[in-house]
């Protein structure tokens, strides 16, 4: 019996860690961006991960205010999330600069 708890416990604990990858939103997007020293620098956003930077993650990316990462001055808090719809992906980006260039790519089970 024991075993017969331990399976059922095992399959609903990957049910839940799927779910929770399950309500990523299904677009892909490149965005441009200028920091405050006039660089242009870009963050990446697929369904499975974002890349920023040497960053790459799978579910979400916190960057707190004030930090300094390879020259990019964080202005206030930003996160990027892989779950994140278009417009609030877009609207995180923009607190790290001027965005001068996207582009986006929806999925076909994208909903906004």
């Amino acid at each position: 019996m024991l075993i017969k708890k331990t399976t059922i416990s095992l399959v609903l604990g990957f049910a839940l860690a799927a779910s929770a990858f399950a309500g990523s939103e299904d677009w892909n997007g490149t965005f441009t961006f200028q920091d405050s020293t006039g660089v242009a620098r870009a963050v990446a956003h697929t369904p499975t991960g974002i890349q920023f930077l040497f960053f790459s993650v799978v579910k979400c990316l916190h960057l707190g205010k004030g930090a300094k990462i390879s020259g990019v001055l964080i202005p206030e808090d930003v996160t990027l999330c892989t779950n994140s719809n278009v417009e609030t992906f877009i609207s995180q980006v923009q607190k790290l600069g001027l965005i001068t260039n996207k582009t986006v790519t929806l999925g076909a089970s994208y909903k906004p």
